[in-house]
This record gives structure tokens, C-alpha cells and sequence, in this order.
């Protein structure tokens, strides 16, 4: 009987233990805590984007009617191949976790965005021509900023939205592409084309 609840305490302490590592330091050099968890990593090779507008405090998709440039949000997603590294520690309940996974994430640096419409945008602005000086970031972590000064902290590659910072000159419809040039493993450039959206004066 003893000897029974001996093991019993010994594998108590084994779960324990194996379930406090899941959320602690790993033994290997190489991997953190993260690491413990498969496919929490990518190399981004698809992006994803969604044209919304805010009327008030309700956001909803874009419909026919036109809209004033500080209503739109265009949001940029990624996602990609999957990769991880192996923890060298041992445990014998892998499973018992006491912690979540955290969200799939990439380590691919940004190095420029291009923002740019089919049509004129004012007068500086010709159909074709970089529009990023005229957007605002917002990323994951909830700052705002321009978009070179997002540039100028070498930012990785991750979900963010664009808001417009300026009205155009005239009444338009605009179909915007946003440009991702980056440092990918697997691509270094991803391009995503909203869909047309007429933009009123104020």
C-alpha cells in the first residue's frame, strides 16, 4: 500500500512539474516557451485584406454608397508555412499544458509597404504613384503611427490596419493595392487588391 501511494506522489510530482515547464524556461538553448507549442511560427506567402467602414461606433462591410476618407479601415492579414523547433526537454505528459498556445507569429522583417489607387487622389497623388504618406498604421500592439515612421522600426510581418489621413480632391471611386516587400524565406514580396470603394469630399 505504501508503496502505491508512493508512485502515486512520484507522478503527481512528474505532472506537476511537466505542466509548470509548459509555461516556463526550456532546457535547450534554442528554444523558448513557445517552442513547446507545434506551428507557432510561419513564413508568410499569403496575405489577406478587408476593406470595413466605421459609421459611428458600428462597423460594417462597404456598400454602394460612397464614404469620407476617415471612415475606412483596410486591414492586412498574413498566414504562411508553418514551422518549429523541437524542445530538448523531456516530459512525460506533453499534453498537460497550463497554458494556451500563443498566436502563430513571423519573424520576417518588413523592409517597405506601397500603397497606391487606380485613380488620382489629388494633385500630388497621380493614379499609380506611393500613397503612404498619406495613411495611418494602427498594429497589433494598438499604436498608431504614419507609415514610414512604422517603417523606421523595422516592424515584422503581422496583422495591421491603414486609415486614410487626408481627403482627396474629388469624388472618386478608388481601388486600392497595398505592396509588402519584405525579408520572406519563402517570398519577399505579397500584394493585396482591395475592392473599389467611392471616397466623397468633405
Amino acid at each position: 500500500m505504501k508503496r502505491i501511494i508512493a508512485l502515486f506522489g512520484l507522478l503527481s510530482v512528474i505532472t506537476l512539474s511537466s505542466i509548470i515547464n509548459s509555461c516556463g524556461k526550456l532546457g535547450g538553448a534554442t528554444c523558448g516557451r513557445k517552442d513547446r507549442f507545434s506551428d507557432y511560427k510561419y513564413h508568410a506567402n499569403q496575405i489577406s485584406g478587408t476593406l470595413r467602414a466605421v459609421i459611428g461606433s458600428d462597423e460594417e462591410d462597404i456598400r454602394t454608397h460612397s464614404y469620407t476618407y476617415n471612415e475606412l479601415i483596410f486591414k492586412i492579414g498574413f498566414s504562411g508555412q508553418h514551422y518549429s523547433c523541437i524542445s530538448p526537454t523531456f516530459d512525460l505528459f506533453p499534453s498537460a499544458y497550463a497554458c494556451s498556445p500563443p498566436e502563430p507569429y513571423s519573424d520576417e522583417k518588413i523592409t517597405d509597404i506601397i500603397i497606391i489607387s487606380n485613380e488620382d487622389y489629388d494633385e500630388t497623388h497621380p493614379a499609380g504613384t506611393d500613397l503612404k504618406d498619406l495613411f495611418e498604421v494602427q498594429s497589433s500592439n494598438g499604436n498608431r503611427s504614419t507609415v514610414s515612421e512604422y517603417l523606421q522600426k523595422q516592424p515584422k510581418i503581422e496583422y495591421i490596419e491603414f486609415k486614410l489621413a487626408k481627403a482627396p480632391e474629388e469624388k472618386k471611386t478608388h481601388t486600392f493595392t497595398i505592396t509588402y516587400h519584405y525579408a520572406g524565406k519563402l517570398m519577399q514580396e505579397l500584394s493585396y487588391q482591395f475592392e473599389p470603394v467611392q471616397i466623397r469630399v468633405l
